[in-house]
């Protein structure tokens, strides 16, 4: 394409584009000596047919090409990283973007409302969306409201696109085109190569183009959504390389009839799966899928669960915010229970956990505000983060002796918690673990080195058996712990 650089009719200053002629028609390329466009610089420019903006430009303000209704074609550089509330606004004759910003960090983000605006609203001839082989990442929100998009080329090969972070669902064009092209070939067969050791969330988002896809036995994490809404996808192989499949993954591939768990499998979501052929073929009642308890399908539970005997994991999210459910038992052949697995229970009363369990996930009992007490047992290592948190009843707490860790706002805010005994096993209590535990009384063991600030926030009643180089510091509503070296 024959493009001539044109500076007569553009007024520059200071680096800024500032405005071009409105009588200006045809191809223009951008001086290199612009850094910025500046906002409505390109207002009502309507035989605008192209433009080169090189890699030169790092900010396309607002409006910046607000009504360039004759403008087809928009080339973005490499070093653009900011585009401007409705940048590219009604430019309706606008069919193809050649995205080349590597660093762009905020695509119509409005920093007062602290919310992303589409930057190609009324561009309804938008169809194609060409991405250079040297993206590594697309903020939020980039194609928001390109409901028109039929295809995606990509510039490099699968292992990069694997590599790119999508900001969110409409960070990824592929969500609304369907079609992606690795160097002008449809893809339609995906195998994952070895290099990749995780596909990126919203990776294949919405690519109906898929049938297939074989993942290499380097991955070890599907990232949220990497797969959601790839209606035509039939076949699936997940190996035992994968340990974590986030929410939402394959949700929507309503073609994928059968699905395997690998045994690799250390953390999966009731989401996974959701609108599947599989999840649609299955019958009301608990999910359980290859020793995983996925959650529960159709109405939610009440009174009583008993997850049952030879089950590995519970989802993350399994019984989440069921509140009519007031007891539950744990198998000992379970290892992991998920990040909010039970969290918002809130007639939750009693929890009885099995004697192999491994993993306690984030939030996983977080808000379970009937709770009274819980046992763990000699095999859990860590607590993860708000695991109790909101329990206001809570009284009873037993750790087990092989436990390091107590995370961040464990037991944040359980308010009748009196006495815990913290085992010798413990090096570790994160920030606001016990924050406003407030007749909390405890005995912290030589074994803890990181005891962190704030640990006891809003507790009343004080610790014993801390070792010489920590020291108390009370202040109205505060416990806190410092090195007493730094004082």
């Amino acid at each position: 394409m024959n493009m001539i650089e044109i500076e007569n009719v553009l007024k520059i200053e200071d680096g800024v584009l500032v405005e071009c002629d409105r009588d200006f028609s045809g191809k223009l390329v951008i001086p290199d000596s612009v850094t910025k466009i500046d906002n409505q610089a390109f207002w009502d420019c309507d035989k605008l047919t192209s433009v080169v903006i090189p890699d030169s430009v790092k900010e396309i303000d607002n409006y910046a090409f607000d009504s360039c209704k004759g403008l087809e074609e928009v080339t973005i550089g490499k070093s653009v990283t900011t585009i401007g509330i409705g940048a590219f606004y009604q430019c309706s004759s606008l069919k193809t973007v050649n995205y080349n910003a590597t660093d762009c960090m905020s695509i119509g983000f409005d920093e007062e409302e602290g919310c992303n605006y589409s930057v190609f609203d009324g561009c309804t001839s938008l169809t194609t969306i060409n991405i250079g082989s040297n993206i590594t990442g697309i903020p939020n929100s980039a194609f928001w409201d390109c409901d028109k998009l039929t295809a995606v080329h990509y510039g490099g090969d699968i292992a990069g696109w694997c590599k790119i972070f999508f900001g969110d669902l409409h960070s990824n064009p592929l969500n609304k085109a369907h079609n992606l092209y690795i160097n002008n070939e449809l893809l339609t067969d995906l195998v994952v190569p070895d290099s990749i050791t995780r596909i990126e969330a919203f990776a294949f988002a919405g690519a109906t183009c898929l049938k297939s896809a074989v993942i290499s036995d380097s991955v070890t994490n599907i990232e949220w959504s990497a797969f959601l809404g790839c209606t035509t996808l039939t076949t699936l192989a997940i190996p035992n390389s994968v340990t974590h499949i986030r929410p939402h993954a394959f949700s929507g591939c309503s073609g994928l009839a059968t699905i395997s768990i690998p045994e690799s499998i250390t953390s999966i979501s009731i989401s996974t799966f959701f609108e599947t052929a599989w999840y649609n073929s299955q019958p009301d009642g608990v999910l359980y899928l290859d020793g995983w308890c996925l959650g529960k399908k159709g109405n939610a539970l009440a009174g009583s669960l008993t997850i049952a005997d030879g089950v590995k994991g519970i989802a993350n999210s399994a019984f989440a915010d069921y509140g009519e459910l007031t007891s539950v038992v744990v198998p000992d052949s379970v290892l992991y229970i998920g990040d909010f697995a039970f969290s918002g229970c809130y007639k939750l009363k009693s929890v009885t956990l099995g004697k192999s369990l491994i993993t306690l996930g984030n939030s996983a009992f977080s808000y379970c505000s009937n709770l009274t007490g819980i046992v763990l047992p000699d095999t859990v290592t860590e607590i993860g983060r708000d695991a109790f948190a909101g329990c206001k009843k809570l009284k009873s707490v037993a750790l087990g002796k092989s436990l390091t860790k107590i995370g961040i706002k464990a037991f944040d805010d359980c308010v009748k918690l009196t006495d815990i005994t913290i085992p010798d096993s413990v090096t570790e209590i994160e920030i606001y673990a016990f924050r406003d535990c407030k007749k909390l009384k405890m005995k912290i063991p030589a074994s803890v080195t990181i005891f962190e600030d704030y640990t006891l926030s809003g507790c009343h009643r004080p610790c014993t058996g801390i070792e010489s180089k920590y020291k108390v510091v009370k202040s109205d509503l505060l416990w806190s712990f410092v090195d007493m070296e730094s004082i």
